[in-house]
């Protein structure tokens, strides 16, 4: 009988959040008496996962000052996109050969029974890669699932270089994945930065996945609240709204 693989967690922390308008790290930003990233690290310990790293980068001190000594820590040199920031983790990784949870600071939603039953299906399935998503009606703040007629995963188009057809794609990127830490790496190698950004952007990774025929699964968020983050002061008010629902 196979061994279960170990389950690892890799937090993205690294960026500013402008559009808060706020200098402080968008992690920090806090949903009463708790900072985003520490919720994002609560959830994850629930879900039973204990081998935690995150990427830090802008303010890194201010970040490190929160986390503690008790996960593991690397940092994006530069902010050159979220695929960059994964691959600030490589070496941390290694000499593992884990079933790796990708999740950003700034979505402290994502529960820990979501976590878990994404894991579930991931190794059940035995998926290559896996992304967590959500159904939004009118909502242009999220990339969109582009999938075949088949219901097949093909790319994510990030919110900015959505084409006008695709704001009816009702499926939405909720930013987290679960991969094999054997595999991400040398994937997001291949990953370019043509897009208005001029960033190096994680969802572009699911192309590369296609090409080389590895199976792509989608995970569907019972509840779209649990994606939501705080870009702004609307959002931080929803946050808080639904914080409050549930405690």
């Amino acid at each position: 009988m196979n061994k279960e693989r170990k389950r690892s967690a890799l937090i993205l922390a690294a960026g500013r959040g402008k559009r808060m308008g706020a200098d402080s790290p968008k992690c920090l930003v806090k949903v009463f008496d708790k900072t985003m990233i520490e919720m994002v690290i609560d959830n994850i310990k629930k879900a039973g996962i204990d081998d935690i790293t995150i990427v830090l980068g802008y303010k890194a001190l201010e970040v490190l000052k929160v986390v503690g000594d008790s996960n593991d820590i690397c940092y994006q040199k530069e902010l050159l996109g979220t695929a960059n920031a994964v691959l600030s983790a490589k070496e941390k990784y290694k000499d593992k050969n884990v079933d790796l949870l990708i999740i950003a600071s700034d979505m402290p939603f994502i529960s820990y029974i979501s976590i878990n039953e994404a894991f579930d299906v991931f190794r059940k399935e035995k998926a290559d890669i896996l992304l967590m998503t959500s159904t939004i009606e009118n909502d242009n703040n999220y990339g969109r699932v582009i999938k075949d007629k088949c219901g097949n995963v093909i790319e994510i188009v990030e919110r900015k270089d959505l084409k006008a057809d695709m704001l009816n794609i009702k499926e939405v990127n909720a930013s987290v994945y679960i991969v094999k830490s054997e595999d991400i790496f040398d994937y997001l190698k291949n990953v370019k930065n043509d897009n208005c950004q001029n960033e190096y952007y994680f969802t572009d990774v699911i192309k590369i996945y296609n090409t080389n025929k590895k199976k792509i699964l989608s995970y569907a968020l019972k509840d779209n609240r649990e994606i939501i983050g705080v870009n702004c002061e609307k959002d931080l008010f929803l946050a808080k709204d639904m914080f409050e629902e549930n405690h």
